[in-house]
């Protein structure tokens, strides 16, 4: 069976797959994300929270335009998540903030809590289908 996996690149996968408003997840993905970015001191919270506002929406956007059918749920996943770690930390680096290696570090991080928080919701809403076997 091959379900839709968008490359956050995360947020429109669930939504396609659940049919839930792209808008309803970004909100939660650019907070927790921008939570982390200033748990790690990134910056100012005015800072932290533009930046996470704008890469965020650079991936989405992004994200949105690659809608490909993958047949196994983690590779898309991962990928999607790999793709959104690229994406944003080269938004990231542009910005000049930190330095590369620091800008990664964060990204990964950032990534890692919001893909978490996004697999999560998705076991609860598949009623633990399965994507997860």
């Amino acid at each position: 069976m091959s379900h839709p996996v968008v490359l956050d690149f995360g947020a429109p996968q669930v939504a396609f797959t659940f049919g839930i408003c792209v808008l309803i997840l970004f909100v939660p993905i650019f907070i927790i994300e921008a939570i982390i970015l200033r748990c790690l001191k990134w910056g100012s919270l005015k800072n932290v929270l533009l930046d996470s506002l704008v890469v965020n929406m650079i991936s989405t956007v992004l994200g949105l335009a690659f809608v490909v059918p993958i047949e196994q749920f983690i590779f898309g996943w991962l990928a999607g998540w790999g793709l959104s770690v690229v994406i944003e930390g080269g938004a990231l680096v542009l910005l000049k903030r930190h330095s590369f290696a620091r800008t990664f570090f964060a990204v990964l991080a950032a990534n890692f809590s919001s893909y978490a928080w996004l697999v999560g919701l998705i076991y609860l809403l598949a009623g633990r289908q399965s994507y997860f076997r």
